[in-house]
């Protein structure tokens, strides 16, 4: 979708709206615990609504980097977290309290060399946004490490779907290495969702300075495109356009990273925003898998347009 600036006033996170986004953050907390997540000290989610009040109370938005960095990550899991309680509201989603547990783990800062909490949030996020989307997920229980994370149902055909989140550019490989194995071990197709936010650059995915002339997400534009195409190369030769040994189940990988800026002029909000790449990787255009993982795509898109109040960066699908 083309950049629209600047945002519209009902997409503009302002100080008035962190009010409504701290109460999202505490009914997220009081629906976790309904399904059985302990309530805990490490939750992040009641100091996130705190600070989001305090915005609210004050009228603005703080002025140092590191406020301001806690703020955005905040209104960031206002959202998410919103998205993701509607997962948990029936019996056969209370196998998700122990990912809940851990993904509400963390601090607002989101500085921490240990990034497990938000492995398991990108987890959720992503079955919440298909959910929203309309595909049917279903998480699949894990008694070990080589089952993968969900069953998705499309058109009445079963695929897996696996989601990593790399610490690094250099642990992308390894992620998608260790997805094959799982999504291989149920023996149907499926795919992997890679959520490379901690793989660029902090200081171009978080802005505090940002042209508000250009898309938010100009700065990593290149570095995201080509660690997309790198994940892709993995998994289907682009010389030959065919799947490369031990791939031939995976017919899709979706890229992904979020971020945020806060512009030197304009708006004085915080901007959200959304990168995403699509690849399908079928042996034949137009067969079964080929249609499926088309609408898989649409969903996911229209999951996000339904949910989120960001800038998304188009999603385009490579074949």
């Amino acid at each position: 979708m083309p950049y629209i600036y600047p945002l519209p006033p009902w997409q503009r996170p302002t100080p008035s709206r962190c009010g409504l986004l701290g109460e999202r953050l505490r009914r997220a907390e009081a629906d976790f615990r309904s399904v059985g997540v302990a309530p805990s000290l490490r939750s992040r989610l009641l100091p996130e609504a705190a600070i989001l009040d305090r915005v609210h109370q004050h009228g603005g938005f703080p002025s140092l980097p590191s406020e301001r960095r806690k703020v955005a990550n905040a209104i960031r899991d206002a959202s998410e977290f919103d998205t993701i309680r509607r997962l948990v509201g029936s019996g056969d989603r209370r196998m998700l309290a122990r990912a809940i547990s851990d993904a509400i783990r963390g601090s607002p800062a989101k500085d921490e060399v240990t990034r497990t909490p938000y492995q398991f949030q990108s987890q959720l996020w992503m079955a919440a946004i298909l959910t929203a989307g309309g595909i049917s997920v279903t998480p699949i229980p894990t008694n070990n490490e080589v089952t993968p994370d969900y069953l998705l149902d499309i058109a009445g055909t079963a695929y897996a779907l696996e989601v990593k989140r790399p610490e690094s550019d250099a642990g992308i490989n390894t992620c998608i290495r260790k997805a094959r194995k799982q999504l291989a071990s149920l023996g149907i197709r499926g795919g992997i969702a890679l959520d490379i936010s901690d793989c660029l650059p902090d200081a171009d995915l978080y802005q505090y300075e940002s042209d508000p002339t250009t898309p938010p997400y100009a700065a990593i534009e290149s570095r995201f495109v080509q660690l997309y195409r790198d994940a892709g190369a993995r998994v289907c030769d682009n010389r030959t356009k065919t799947h490369r040994p031990h791939y031939r189940h995976i017919c899709f990988v979706l890229v992904y990273a979020k971020g945020w800026r806060w512009m030197k002029a304009g708006p004085r909000c915080p901007e959200l925003f959304d990168c995403t790449e699509f690849g399908r990787f079928v042996t034949a255009k137009g067969n079964l898998a080929f249609w499926d993982v088309e609408r898989l795509r649409v969903a996911f898109n229209a999951g996000l347009k339904r949910t989120r109040f960001v800038q998304t960066r188009a999603t385009h699908t490579m074949s």
